[in-house]
């Protein structure tokens, strides 16, 4: 076995054993992780010779596996997986000897027709093998959750049970569907495939210390430069042992782009590296691959740490459990010896993550759905009653503009402007508002009071959505 072949099959062992594992017992697997954790080179490599041979021994033969790429159908539909599942079912079909129907599968229009066909040559290919099992590995599937109706999931589903568990899917998102679906959508699509959502599920998260070491190696064979063992630590411990993030940084040496120093602190080394455009990318590639709750939990963080107890204050408890629970999953958090507290993966995405905050939209922004304040960026934890939300509304629709105290009044309580009652309640409302909000009663930064006229929203950056 070649050195290349030998490494393969190291790298990530105990993943690709818990897939294999699950895939014996005929069980569905869900891998979850941010972009750049390495999900598609992992499920391609679950297709290798040497690795089936290692992990399935004499049971090799007994799989089919299939390798699907969700970014490669032409678009996100139930026809496109339909056609693709069909089309790569081909080859073992046509060994069977009947003769296929003259054109490409996928030209097929018909959803119906397409599926027919999927059920159709699955159910042949098991009858003539009734030892084997095909494995779909489907790539990106987060595209499957949100683009695709659940119907979908359930025919899926349907297929598998029909095999009588023969056929399994193993797939790859960057999340599960309580963070990027809308309820009450998040809920019918977990429901409508229980076995990938409900316990079968594993985290691609940053590497093992022997993976690391292969990455090392690769990379600088690749690159034909010599790092050393005072420097490979240096970008370890920054890049927390994320694949993509420690290969970047190990390139930025490589190609002699950032300058780093073996006395140099962990603090000093993520400022340089986040300053090179490739690091940069790999930063931006795996935020970017965050639902957005979780981006807006992160952005809590103090000094690398995130505290439950604080998140509460800000999110509803359910959607603090589910990010949680992801990050976790995917490697970005890590616990501590503190209860309920957690430290982020590594410190080169902790200067990241403020960074992004440093350039978040200033001043105020109202959250119209969520009835939701932000301020430079980061979520206001007090909230809002309804009129007091409606108060900032209203001038928020005529930022930079003096609204009356009549104006204001039929805005925000329906009624005729009346000065000997409407004075004083308006006034104790604004001020309630500025508290709720931060604001300081003298020389308020936000809500302003022009004496004798009115009140006037400033600072307002806009509709956050």
């Amino acid at each position: 076995m070649s050195i290349h072949s030998d490494r393969r099959i190291l790298f990530r062992h105990q993943d690709i054993r818990y897939v294999m594992h699950a895939l014996k017992l005929k069980k569905s697997c869900a891998l979850i992780g941010a972009d750049g954790a390495g999900k598609t080179s992992f499920l391609r490599r679950l297709l290798s010779q040497e690795v089936q041979e290692q992990f399935l021994a004499d049971q090799q033969e007994a799989f089919l596996f299939l390798f699907l790429n969700t970014y490669e159908l032409e678009q996100s539909s139930a026809l496109a997986y339909y056609q693709r599942m069909a089309l790569l079912l081909e080859p073992s079909y046509r060994q069977l000897g009947p003769s296929l129907p003259e054109g490409n599968v996928l030209l097929l229009e018909n959803e119906t027709i397409a599926r027919h066909l999927l059920f159709e040559r699955v159910e042949a290919i098991l009858q003539a093998k009734p030892d084997l099992t095909i494995v779909f590995l489907i790539d990106a599937f987060d595209a499957a959750f949100v683009e695709v109706k659940p119907h979908f999931l359930r025919v899926l589903r349907a297929l598998r049970e029909e095999a009588q568990r023969r056929v399994c899917y193993v797939v790859s998102c960057s999340n599960l569907p309580a963070l990027i679906c809308q309820t009450p959508e998040g809920k019918v699509v977990k429901e409508s495939f229980l076995e990938l959502f409900n316990g079968h599920v594993r985290g691609l998260k940053g590497l093992e210390h022997t993976d690391i070491q292969l990455l090392l190696r690769d990379v600088q064979q690749e690159y034909h430069f010599f790092c050393s063992p005072e420097i490979e630590q240096l970008l370890i411990e920054v890049t927390g042992g994320y694949h993509n993030l420690l290969r970047m940084a190990l390139a930025t040496q490589a190609e002699r782009t950032v300058r780093l120093h073996e006395r140099d602190s962990i603090t000093v080394c993520a400022e340089k590296l986040i300053r090179d455009s490739g690091v940069l990318s790999a930063c931006e590639q795996l935020w970017n691959s965050l639902s957005d709750i979780e981006q807006h939990m992160l952005f809590q963080m103090q000094k690398g740490l995130l505290s439950r107890n604080a998140l509460v204050e800000l999110f509803p408890v359910r959607q603090v459990n589910d990010a949680l629970n992801s990050l976790l999953l995917k490697g970005i958090l890590i616990e501590t010896n503190r209860s309920k507290v957690y430290r982020c993966f590594a410190p080169l995405f902790v200067a990241f993550v403020l960074l992004q905050l440093s350039t978040q939209t200033h001043g105020l922004q109202l959250d119209m759905m969520r009835r939701q304040v932000w301020i430079d960026g980061k979520l206001h934890p007090v909230r809002l009653t309804v009129k007091e939300f409606t108060l900032l509304t209203y001038l928020a629709q005529h930022a930079g503009e003096i609204c009356s105290r009549a104006e204001t009044t039929k805005a925000v309580y329906g009624e005729e402007y009346d000065p000997l009652r409407d004075d004083a309640r308006l006034d104790a409302l604004v001020e309630r508002t500025r508290h709720c909000i931060g604001d300081r009663s003298r020389s308020p930064r936000f809500l302003e009071t022009v004496r004798g006229i009115g009140h006037r929203l400033n600072g307002y950056g806009g509709e956050r959505r």
